[in-house]
């Protein structure tokens, strides 16, 4: 939720959140012109220009590749896509709640 002056999570003041340009994304991810966020809390290194949610608990913006806030290594941007069940893809890897597998 979101006031005139602050966005609140649970009930607490979300730190750096601009309330004028403040939008839920969905899957937890939110988003100001300046910053993104995820369950409240900032996510470090992403746009918030080019952000967008995939779904199952993964975003990405034209760098890097998210789940629940936190990197994907070596994930692939520009290939990457959600498929289903935890489950996503790049061209080059399979992944599993955010971590590839073997």
């Amino acid at each position: 939720t979101k006031d005139n002056w602050n966005v609140f999570y649970k009930g607490k003041v979300i730190k750096d959140a601009s309330a004028s340009s403040f939008q839920y994304m969905d899957g937890g991810y939110a988003k100001d012109n300046w910053a993104v966020f995820y369950n409240g809390q900032k996510v470090n290194d992403i746009s918030a220009s080019s952000v967008r949610y995939l779904g199952g608990g993964y975003a990405k913006d034209n760098w890097k590749v998210f789940y629940k806030g936190q990197p994907v290594k070596d994930a692939s941007a520009s290939s990457f896509e959600y498929l289903d069940n935890g489950y996503a893809k790049d061209n080059w890897n399979t992944y599993y709640r955010g971590r590839k597998t073997d």
